[in-house]
């Protein structure tokens, strides 16, 4: 199999001539148990400001990028939050399949790990 499509949407992410990235994440939704900062809690005019910065990719789950990107579609590269993982749980959260990802037109698939020590 080519990796054509894998170079073609890393390309789309480095695409700055230093090889130097701004990869602005707005995948918090999920992850906040009690309060949400404010740019979030507003997403839409968020996500709009940030594009308008014109960073390299933007980072969001899957819901937010099926209600928010449809007007913005290959302005930034889409990097979609997949998977949330926790170490006091035996599973993780799935949140988009890698065909989803494709689906929705995302660049790269981002996972999270949350890492504790003894303190």
């Amino acid at each position: 199999m080519s990796s054509l499509g894998k170079e073609t949407r890393l390309k789309r992410i480095f695409s700055h001539p230093s090889g130097r990235i701004l990869a602005v994440a707005v995948d918090h939704l999920i992850n906040y148990p009690a309060g949400m900062p404010e740019g979030l809690r507003h997403i839409g005019r968020t996500i709009e400001k940030v594009i308008e910065g014109r960073p390299n990719s933007i980072t969001m789950n899957k819901g937010v990028a099926l209600r928010f990107m449809k007007p913005f579609a290959a302005q930034v590269p889409l990097i979609v939050q997949s998977m949330a993982l926790r170490p006091e749980a035996r599973s993780f959260a799935d949140t988009a399949s890698v065909e989803e990802v494709l689906a929705l037109g995302g660049d790269a698939v981002a996972v999270s790990m949350f890492v504790r020590g003894e303190m």
